[in-house]
């Protein structure tokens, strides 16, 4: 999708169906194992969302509680990162699709607005946090 926002999925929501949903979407998805190879498996998460915030790739990730940890916030904050997380850990992969498929054109609308952002998708809403 020309000129659309580029996506990199968190290892919580595993390496092929949220990524093979965006991209029969026509988006541009990328896992960490995708941009990192087998680190990502030791690499804190501060490292990818730090490169996510300069690359303006939009972050979908089933770790809500990231937001408060202090130095996952610093790195969203300071790079003005795009986090969009499940609200639930617990859902099946099918599950965690169809959540973010449910919310796709809002997040998709989010890609121009500044950051920092960080939304938590539910059933029927998208919350932003602060």
């Amino acid at each position: 999708m020309a000129g659309g926002p580029e996506f990199l999925v968190n290892r919580s929501l595993g390496r092929f169906d949220v990524a093979r949903m965006l991209r029969n979407r026509g988006h541009v998805a990328r896992t960490l194992f995708d941009v990192y190879g087998a680190r990502e498996q030791e690499m804190p998460d501060t490292d990818f969302l730090r490169d996510a915030g300069d690359n303006n790739w939009l972050v979908l990730t089933g770790d809500k509680s990231m937001r408060r940890r202090p130095l996952e916030r610093v790195a969203i904050l300071e790079t003005g990162a795009k986090v969009f997380a499940l609200s639930s850990n617990q859902l099946r992969s099918h599950d965690q699709v169809a959540r973010i498929e449910q919310h796709l054109d809002r997040i998709v609308r989010c890609h121009h607005r500044a950051g920092p952002l960080f939304y938590v998708l539910y059933p029927s809403t998208m919350e932003l946090r602060r």
